[in-house]
């Protein structure tokens, strides 16, 4: 949305890892949009994104992903730990995609009806939580951060690297 950059990388069915250029590009797409730094993505959240991709056969639209620390109000929040994703997914209502995670038993979900994006993390602990708040994809105010609006399409691989 905001920088028009789109990925495509491919998982190994047989490991459930990217290939390391994947990985790599990956991690840069979901850097700070402040800062520009980058953090390690947790696998888990790799997962998490390329199930919600093939449960719904469309690309996922990255609101929002890593924030460095010194830009999130909670300077441990799961986005700063490369633990988190803020999504929009083509043709889904925010109110479909947080239905469409909780049916997958994602851990922590949060719901942004007004900005029109579901926050997703892989949290331990079972959270979820509504933001009726204004539009807030300036990244005042609200847990998610700043938006940065890239698209990831994640797909499988045929478990040749």
């Amino acid at each position: 949305m905001n920088t028009g950059e789109e990925l495509e990388v491919k998982v190994n069915l047989a490991t459930g890892e990217l290939e390391p250029e994947g990985y790599r590009r990956l991690r840069h797409l979901m850097r700070c949009q402040r800062t520009t730094a980058e953090t390690p993505i947790d696998p888990r959240l790799i997962d998490l994104l390329y199930r919600i991709s093939q449960r719904t056969g469309q690309k996922i639209v990255l609101v929002s992903g890593f924030r460095a620390p010194m830009f999130s109000l909670a300077t441990l929040s799961f986005h700063t730990r490369g633990m988190a994703a803020d999504i929009r997914i083509p043709g889904m209502t925010p109110l479909m995609v947080r239905d469409l995670a909780m049916s997958m038993g994602v851990r922590g979900i949060g719901y942004y009806p007004v900005s029109g994006f579901v926050h997703v993390d892989v949290r331990d602990q079972f959270t979820t939580w509504t933001d009726y708040g204004t539009n807030r994809m300036d990244g005042e105010g609200a847990e998610h951060g700043p938006a940065h609006g890239e698209q990831v399409e994640i797909e499988p691989d045929d478990g040749n690297l």
